[in-house]
């Protein structure tokens, strides 16, 4: 086997898949015809028509020297010879072994017919449709002028045997046999070219499945890298914002022109069109708490307003209350207005924001917009939120440091005056005592003399 299969594949190495097949298929259909039909002709010849011994054998010959071509790369002649030598020589055998008045005998015919077909086989119909039309055409014309053929030959040959024998059972065995032969070696191609079809199929199928799952993985990971993208982009423009308000936090050391700065920039920095920044304060009598609006923007211009919202009044008293965000999607007619070049309008979306540290709101943040506020801009808002409020209440112990500190200059100012106060009173005291002290002496030193002129005057007496 492993001999037969080297000779079938002789000629295939280099070759394209479709002529790899052809090329089988000629090998194939020469050692079925050598080691089939000539070969038992061979013998036949050689027993009864000793003198047509040299068409079988010369059929093993050049089909051998056939397949010899197709391994030396010259496949369209080996293929082209395949093709036509066994109707040519079956042809031939059956006009020289009859003489031309006589019937053709029918298993030469049978076996003709049979190999008639060989170039279907060997050829490929879509690339090889020339050689496979002039050969099939060929065989045909071969079988089609067969007493012209005979003519050419003119024989005393007994062909009873042959034609009324057990010999020509023998010879429409051979044609039956090689017809079947050529169909299932047919038949044996178009299966293994299904099964191939179908391995191919299979594998397209297979890749194309691989492919799919390849391009889901890959559409995933585009998804994926957007989205981290994005996320990414959020985060950039989250840190730049937070980034720009401590610029700004530290640019100034009034907090009014801060507050007004911030306002600014946030609501710009969010493409908003409104915004109010509302600080908790104490009331007039420093004993409840307010919300207290110290600066607004809106369209690139700061409007002057007062306004004071106690804890729970309207959606900002309510989020100083509840210390969470309020976003409002569907604004109530009225609830706030934007002005613009074209009038007044309600905005499409209000988002408000407690400013929160430690638990303890500072303040509240209130946009008005047109346009949609973007969860990462939320979650901004809230971020930033903390920062705020703990510059705030950083800025209310400043600020109350510094009342505490000048209150305890101007006390220590007043201390110091009073006591450079007690000191001259306490200098003029002593200058006082002094005084006294000296008067003391003097009033002393008179009664003393005094004392003296009354014992003088006693002891005269």
């Amino acid at each position: 086997m492993g001999l037969i299969n080297k000779i079938i594949n002789t000629g295939v190495n280099n070759q394209t898949p479709y002529l790899k097949k052809k090329i089988r298929a000629a090998n194939s259909i020469s050692l079925m015809i050598i080691f089939g039909i000539a070969t038992p002709f061979i013998g036949i010849s050689f027993l009864y028509y000793p003198s047509l011994a040299f068409l079988p054998i010369s059929a093993v010959a050049i089909l051998a020297i056939a397949i010899i071509l197709n391994g030396f790369g010259m496949h369209i002649i080996g293929r082209g010879i395949i093709s036509i030598l066994p109707t040519t020589l079956s042809i031939v055998y059956g006009a020289m072994l009859m003489d031309d008045m006589k019937t053709p005998i029918v298993s030469f015919i049978i076996v003709s017919y049979s190999f008639s077909f060989a170039p279907v086989i060997i050829f490929d119909l879509r690339k090889e449709k020339v050689w496979l039309m002039l050969f099939t055409a060929y065989g045909v014309l071969t079988i089609f002028f067969f007493k012209q053929i005979n003519q050419l030959f003119i024989t005393t040959i007994d062909d009873t045997l042959m034609r009324d024998g057990w010999l020509g059972y023998v010879a429409l065995l051979a044609g039956i046999v090689a017809g079947f032969g050529s169909i299932f070696t047919l038949l044996s191609l178009n299966i293994k070219s299904e099964i191939k079809t179908d391995e191919v199929i299979q594998q397209a199928n297979d890749q194309n499945d691989k492919l799919k799952a390849s391009e889901s993985e890959l559409n995933d990971k585009l998804k994926e890298l957007a989205a981290k993208q994005e996320k990414e982009a959020e985060n950039n423009w989250a840190t730049q914002g937070i980034a720009e308000v401590s610029t700004i936090l530290r640019s100034d050391n009034d907090s009014q022109k801060l507050y007004d700065k911030i306002t600014s920039y946030i609501t710009e920095y969010l493409e908003a069109n409104q915004c109010g920044l509302f600080l908790v304060e104490r009331d007039e009598y420093g004993e409840n708490k307010i919300l207290k609006l110290h600066s607004c923007y809106a369209y690139s211009r700061k409007k002057f307003v007062e306004k004071e919202i106690i804890p729970g009044q309207g959606l900002i008293g309510q989020a100083y209350l509840e210390k969470s965000t309020i976003y409002l999607k569907d604004v109530p007619q009225g609830y706030s207005t934007i002005t613009s070049g074209l009038g007044e309008s309600t905005p499409s979306e209000v988002l408000i924001v407690p400013l929160i540290v430690n638990e303890e709101v500072e303040g509240v943040f209130e946009f008005a917009s047109f346009n949609h506020f973007q969860p990462y801009q939320i979650t901004f808002l809230e971020h930033l939120g903390e920062t705020l409020a703990s510059f705030i209440n950083v800025n209310r112990i400043n600020e109350r440091t510094k009342l505490l500190l000048e209150d305890t200059q101007q006390q220590a100012e007043e201390m110091k005056s009073q006591e450079e106060e007690m000191r001259q009173n306490m200098e003029e005291l002593s200058a006082t005592q002094e005084e006294m002290a000296r008067k003391e002496q003097e009033y002393l030193g008179q009664i003393k003399n005094l004392q003296d002129e009354l014992e003088i005057i006693k002891l005269k007496n």
